[in-house]
């Protein structure tokens, strides 16, 4: 492959990201373009001293674990600041900020916020949430995603629902419609193109399946390993939401289907 086709490629992915939105920010009707959608910030500006404990993969972890609570819990539609998503003109937009920090203590501390309007324009934080995981970054350093990636998983099946309804977001009152898992062998095929347009159209595609199904699992662990390695040499945070999904899935999978060959398969690949 010649570089220019490469940064052709690369530019495309770009555009997909600002214009289509990533992956949970997925083709909308026009009745679902006018309902609430919560986008959540990313904290990309930190203090030096804040910055020896802070980690861009961990706080991704975090982000990445409320998103897909509010996706695959809630039933609503989220956008991604990491990922430049962005919600339909028509839509009612909730504003949520995750902030993360290692605490001399050995504590792994998560507060959500939600954003409010100021004076002169100006976005005040109000803190709704927080929790305190037992998490000591600097014995644990080198297994510190694997202590974080369980607790984050289980969280995103009961404590995240909490939060955000502390933080007044609730679960949708309505269905979304699934597709057939007949398209399941046309995305695994679409999944061994080491191409970044393929990849990300199969994940968008998986995202329209029921995601308490295996195979479903299995396409979005798989798609967003690969999307993280296409991407890494990107000098932006996009590959490392695209792991932080891949493992949570990982995860959700392993939990849900504890004594399947397959999920663990599809741990081992991310």
């Amino acid at each position: 492959m010649s570089l220019k086709s490469i940064a052709t490629k690369s530019a495309l992915v770009v555009l997909l990201l600002h214009v289509d939105g990533a992956c949970y920010a997925q083709d909308t009707t026009p009745e679902e373009a006018k309902q609430s959608v919560i986008y959540l910030g990313t904290e990309f500006v930190v203090d030096r001293v804040e910055n020896k404990r802070r980690d861009i993969l961990a706080r991704e972890l975090a982000r990445q674990a409320l998103l897909i609570t509010i996706r695959e819990e809630l039933g609503l539609v989220a956008c991604d600041q990491t990922l430049a998503e962005w919600p339909p003109k028509e839509a009612s937009i909730k504003h949520l900020l995750l902030t993360e920090r290692f605490t001399d203590d050995g504590q792994w501390r998560l507060q959500l916020c939600v954003e409010q309007g100021g004076d002169e324009g100006q976005i005040k934080l109000k803190r709704v949430w927080q929790k305190d995981y037992e998490v000591d970054y600097g014995k644990a350093r080198q297994s510190i995603y694997a202590i974080i990636v369980p607790m984050l998983e289980r969280d995103s099946r009961s404590v995240f629902i909490d939060a955000l309804e502390a933080a007044g977001i609730n679960r949708s009152g309505q269905s979304r419609e699934l597709q057939p898992d007949s398209q399941g062998a046309d995305l695994e095929e679409m999944q061994l193109d080491v191409d970044y347009i393929k990849q990300f159209f199969s994940v968008r595609l998986a995202h329209k399946r029921d995601a308490g199904e295996l195979p479903t699992l299995g396409l979005l662990v798989r798609g967003y390993a690969n999307l993280a390695l296409l991407t890494e040499h990107q000098y932006n945070a996009v590959s490392d939401a695209f792991i932080a999904r891949s493992w949570l899935y990982a995860q959700r999978a392993c939990a849900a289907f504890p004594e399947s060959r397959a999920a663990i398969w599809s741990r081992a690949y991310a």
